[in-house]
C-alpha cells in the first residue's frame, strides 16, 4: 500500500493531501478514486484511507488511527557533513530507512562544508520514511559548531568513531549503550582533531573503530548506525 505524509491527519476524517503529495498521487502513481492508500503523521500514526478526487483536490478518507510505538532505544546520528553534498543527502536518505530518530550535523576542526539545505534534508528525510515504511520524522537539527553541540549534549551517551590510533578504542560490536538516549558522531573527511577525540574522552564519551578498513565519511556513517541497529533488535 502506498504512503502519504500528512502531519495534521486525524482518524474518521476527511483530509486533503498537500499539492506535493497529491501531485505524486495523480502523475507518479497515477491512484484513481477509491484507491487504498496509508497516511502517515511522522508521530507514530497511521491512518488507512480511501481516495477521494474533487476536481484538482484529493482527500483521503481516514479509517481509525494504529499507533506504532517508537524503538526502545532512541539513536541519534551526529554527522560532520561531507565536502560533497550529494553524499551527505545518501547518508540522510538511508539513515532513515535503517531507523535513526534524530540527525545532527556538526563543524568540525577539519570540515569542509560548512552549509546545508536543510529544506532539501527535510524532504528527503520524509520521502525516506514513506518508502521504508518508518512511522516517525526523524529530527534533524541544522549545523553547529562541534563545541556548541557538545555543550548542549552534556548527559547524553555518547560513542565517537575515529581513525586516531593514539587514544584508546573499541570495536563498535563490543559497545552497547546503557542508557535508552545515545549518539554516534562521525567526523569529517579528515577524522576528528586530536582536540575533539580529547575533548569526547573526557566528557566519559567512547572512542570506537568499525573495522580494519578506511572508510569515507558517509559509509562510516551508514555502518556505524547499521551496526547500532542491529544490536539494539538483538
Amino acid at each position: 500500500m502506498h504512503s502519504f505524509y500528512e502531519p495534521n491527519a486525524q482518524a474518521h476524517s476527511r483530509v486533503e493531501l498537500n499539492e506535493q503529495e497529491a501531485a505524486h498521487a495523480t502523475k507518479v502513481l497515477r491512484l484513481r478514486n477509491g484507491d487504498a492508500l496509508m497516511l502517515l503523521d511522522g508521530k507514530g500514526n497511521s491512518y488507512v484511507g480511501q481516495v477521494e478526487i474533487a476536481g484538482r483536490k484529493w482527500f483521503v478518507q481516514t479509517q481509525e488511527a494504529q499507533f506504532h510505538q517508537p524503538a526502545e532505544v532512541f539513536l541519534e546520528l551526529v554527522l560532520a557533513p561531507t565536502k560533497n553534498a550529494d553524499r551527505t543527502e545518501w547518508v540522510v536518505e538511508k539513515a532513515v530507512e535503517i531507523g535513526v530518530q534524530a540527525i545532527s550535523f556538526i563543524r568540525c576542526d577539519h570540515s569542509e562544508r560548512v552549509h546545508l539545505r536543510m529544506d532539501r534534508l527535510q524532504r528527503l528525510a520524509i520521502s525516506a520514511m514513506k518508502q521504508s515504511h518508518k512511522y516517525y520524522v526523524p529530527t534533524l537539527n541544522d549545523m553547529v559548531d562541534f563545541n556548541d553541540w557538545m555543550s548542549q549534549h552534556g548527559k547524553v551517551e555518547m560513542v565517537m568513531a575515529h581513525c586516531n590510533t593514539a587514544f584508546e578504542r573499541v570495536s563498535l560490536n563490543l559497545w552497547r549503550p546503557s542508557t535508552k538516549r545515545c549518539s554516534i558522531l562521525i567526523g569529517p573527511e579528515g577524522d576528528f582533531s586530536a582536540r575533539e577525540i580529547q575533548e569526547v574522552t573526557q566528557r566519559g564519551a567512547s572512542g570506537v573503530h568499525l573495522g580494519s578498513e578506511r572508510l569515507r565519511t558517509e559509509t562510516a556513517a551508514l555502518v556505524a548506525v547499521s551496526t547500532f541497529a542491529w544490536k539494539r533488535n538483538t
